[in-house]
């Protein structure tokens, strides 16, 4: 019991982060500014790429979860959410996309598999899958 309401309380903090993120990087000015730095636009692409390694890579079904909606885990919004930022972070930034496909964990096929999920399991916008 005790390891699920620690699950949980990671799982929560995980979803603030991103919606979080999210929020910051929806506004083109904002977003600008927030991957403008250096260290911070190569730490984003980092975590961006380890999320979707983890929800779409090899590990993806360890991620297997009795009992989901006692945890709030929704793997499917979690990855449209982590989509979106990565989405946002290219808009907002040239070449947060060179950086993306530099981090030392980037896997093209894992980003294949994310936008195959989006399109057949998450109703993801196919102009959105596109940009991807």
């Amino acid at each position: 019991e005790q390891v699920k309401r620690t699950a949980k309380g990671f799982l929560d903090l995980a979803k603030a982060s991103l919606s979080a993120l999210l929020l910051l990087t929806r506004d083109a000015f904002l977003c600008a500014a927030f991957v403008a730095a250096p260290g911070r636009t190569h730490q984003l692409a980092a975590m961006l790429v380890e999320f979707l390694r983890r929800l779409c890579g090899p590990e993806m079904s360890s991620l297997k979860v009795s009992q989901p909606e006692k945890l709030g885990w929704q793997p499917r919004q979690m990855l449209t959410d982590t989509t979106r930022l990565l989405l946002n972070a290219a808009a907002g930034a040239p070449d947060f996309a060179h950086v993306l496909v530099c981090t030392d964990n980037f896997d093209f096929a894992v980003i294949s598999r994310a936008s195959s999920i989006l399109a057949s399991k998450c109703s993801f916008p196919p102009a959105e899958q596109q940009a991807l």
